[in-house]
């Protein structure tokens, strides 16, 4: 096989998105298949290319690209991990990088219209490709984030590893709570609904 699936999401499209883990030798790489499915694509990520241990997410843009956040193995005196934005075409050729440095911990990521990237870890903030913070959500306690989407109103809805999730604003106003019994994905729904299944 190609490996272990480790997280995948629906794209635009209507197909699904996924990021392989290395299995028995077997590279990492991405993953699109159709609803039934059937395989569409697949790139396998070259061994040793910048060193990445794996993917943490990956999402098609509009233009076909890939957007791909990896993790580059541990920074020196840390003791986490760096963690590395790639834009990269069909054909695995970079477009842009960006090195977001040590993290504790990276959850996920989104892209945003306006060239920006929604990043989930220990915060959860709008970045662009200078590496320039636009949006940064107040912290109300010592959570991290496994996940979070901004909605169409400009509303975030993020899952926090102490297993709620909850809407708020830029402001850090709370809108509404919901509890869950692990880690959860979420997906975004017509009329602002969401989705989070774990």
């Amino acid at each position: 096989g190609l490996g272990h699936l480790y997280a995948a999401r629906p794209t635009p499209r209507g197909t699904m998105l996924a990021t392989l883990c290395e299995n028995g030798g077997k590279p990492l790489g991405l993953l699109e298949v159709d609803a039934g499915g059937r395989r569409l694509w697949h790139y396998a990520w070259p061994e040793g290319r910048d060193d990445i241990r794996y993917f943490r997410a990956a999402h098609l843009l509009d233009n076909d690209h890939l957007l791909v956040a990896g993790l580059v193995g541990s920074a020196p005196g840390t003791g986490f991990e760096n963690a590395l934005l790639l834009e990269l075409d069909r054909g695995g050729r970079e477009v842009r990088r960006l090195s977001l440095g040590p993290v504790p911990f990276l959850g996920a990521i989104r892209p945003l219209p306006g060239d920006r990237i929604l990043v989930e870890g220990t915060e959860v903030y709008e970045l662009d490709w200078e590496g320039t913070r636009h949006v940064v959500l107040p912290k109300k306690s010592e959570t991290w984030y496994h996940d979070a989407l901004k909605l169409p109103d400009g509303r975030y809805v993020v899952a926090e590893t102490a297993r709620r999730v909850v809407c708020m604003r830029a402001t850090g106003e709370e809108d509404w709570e919901a509890w869950h019994a692990k880690p959860v994905f979420l997906q975004l729904l017509p009329r602002n609904g969401v989705l989070a299944g774990g």
